[in-house]
């Protein structure tokens, strides 16, 4: 094989294994609650609530489908046919209680009733079903469709409460396992400087230049760092399986964490939130969908408040058909005259039923009409104290930074007296665990603004979770 070959060779199982490495990696933020908001199990559930929603819609859209029925009878008993009768009958709703109808019926025999008995050539009809008290302004049927509307409305808002609940929390355990991330780093570089100075003192003490008291301090302060990082590590562990549960993909879910990408630093999605929250409108809560369940809720109760008013008339119910008379000849012949007529009236005395019904109706209305009010007050004094907590965030941050660079220029400042022979191991020591701890807070400020910036935007709920 030639040298070129073997290269190429070379190359290509180099690529293969960078690329199952990166596949094994946690995606970036976008792309990880992309996969959450498409592939958890939670959110194909929240998605098929949606569906139920639409399901029902069409339901109750069938209740406005037109009916055909067929009704066909023979009877034949010592050689004769006592009767012989077809029914046809289509029937179209239309609005409420309202339908048009046309059919056509036939008997013969014998013994049939006169009042059945028709023409040779049958009897065709077309005509109008309405009620005119109960049922013309609303009826059972519009109501459920009404409410049917509302149902997907619901559901949907329902949906929308279940992603945006998993997406928050996915969001939070991204960000909590990205500080675990961050704080390894910072525990490991500083542990790494307390084992430098520990092994350069040893080696000073060794040859007689350094005190064995500045081994001791120095060995303690490495012993306690490494401690430090093990219990970041531990942490560390703990979030990684936490969003190992919420990293999925087509294929289901995916468990393994890789090291993370130097680009998906904390220090990097902070910065973006910080410029987002820079841009960002203000929001007052009312577009979360906690709020739209409550509405689509008072439009249901209200389409059947309305119906159980609508129980409380009397019925009235009116049919006419007007009759076609088919002659010999099968040519059919209009006559105004020729029509049927049926009325029927009903009404009960006291309305007890349907009057206590309205009460409940209207009660529970108005209870949610309350709910719905006390937690659009709530949800909106949450949203205007996340929006002063993310500006009072904003200023920590920006102090904690500035800590974190005069930390620096001090340790600095003092490890250069240290070397010409002004300062001491303790006092660098010092300024070196106060750099640490401002790195710590610095980074725990970025993480509270991530957590508060996704707080903010689960509150006001238009679910627009990327940077």
């Amino acid at each position: 094989m030639t040298t070129r070959r073997k290269n190429k060779l070379l190359l290509f199982v180099a690529w293969l294994i960078v690329s199952g490495v990166s596949a094994q990696r946690i995606p970036e933020y976008n792309d990880f609650i992309n996969n959450v908001k498409t592939y958890h199990p939670l959110a194909v559930r929240a998605n098929n609530i949606k569906a139920k929603g639409d399901w029902l819609f069409k339901s109750a859209q069938g209740g406005y489908d037109p009916l055909v029925s067929v009704e066909y009878e023979n009877k034949n008993f010592d050689s004769k046919t006592y009767y012989s009768t077809l029914l046809t009958k289509l029937k179209q709703p239309i609005y409420t209680s309202q339908y048009i109808t046309t059919g056509y019926e036939y008997g013969s025999g014998y013994y049939l009733n006169p009042e059945f008995k028709t023409a040779t050539y049958g009897l065709p009809y077309i005509g109008v079903e309405a009620s005119l008290l109960q049922g013309l302004v609303i009826d059972k049927r519009r109501t459920e469709l009404v409410k049917a509307k509302g149902y997907r409305s619901y559901y949907e808002a329902d949906r929308n409460i279940l992603l945006n609940d998993l997406m928050y929390n996915a969001s939070l355990t991204y960000f909590d396992w990205l500080y675990s991330n961050r704080e390894i780093s910072i525990q490991r570089y500083f542990l790494q400087l307390a084992q430098d100075r520990y092994s350069g003192i040893r080696i000073l003490a060794d040859l007689g230049e350094k005190a064995i008291a500045d081994t001791i301090e120095a060995s303690i302060l490495y012993r306690s760092r490494d401690l430090d990082l093990r219990g970041a590590e531990l942490e560390y562990r703990k979030r990684s399986i936490s969003l190992t549960m919420l990293n999925w993909s087509s294929e289901g879910p995916m468990n393994t964490i890789g090291e993370n990408r130097v680009k998906d630093s904390l220090e990097y999605y902070c910065y973006k939130a910080l410029l987002a929250w820079g841009y960002k409108a203000k929001g007052t809560g009312n577009s979360n969908p906690l709020i739209t369940k409550y509405e689509t809720t008072d439009n249901i109760l209200k389409a059947d408040l309305r119906y159980k008013a609508e129980l409380i008339k009397p019925k009235l119910d009116v049919k006419y058909n007007f009759l076609f008379n088919t002659n010999a000849a099968g040519s059919t012949v209009a006559d105004i005259s020729n029509y049927r007529v049926a009325v029927n009236f009903t009404m009960p005395l006291l309305l007890r039923t349907s009057r206590s019904d309205y009460q409940v109706a209207r009660l529970e209305r108005t209870n949610n009409q309350q709910e719905l009010q006390n937690k659009k007050n709530e949800i909106s004094q949450k949203v205007s104290l996340t929006e002063q907590n993310l500006d009072l965030l904003k200023e920590q941050i920006q102090n904690a930074e500035t800590n974190a660079k005069y930390s620096q220029l001090l340790l600095d400042a003092e490890k250069l007296k240290y070397e010409h022979g002004e300062s001491s191991l303790f006092l660098i020591n010092t300024r070196e665990s106060k750099l640490l701890e401002t790195e710590l807070k610095l980074a725990e400020y970025r993480l509270k603004f991530l957590r508060t910036y996704f707080e903010y935007i689960y509150l006001v709920g238009n679910m627009e979770y990327s940077l």
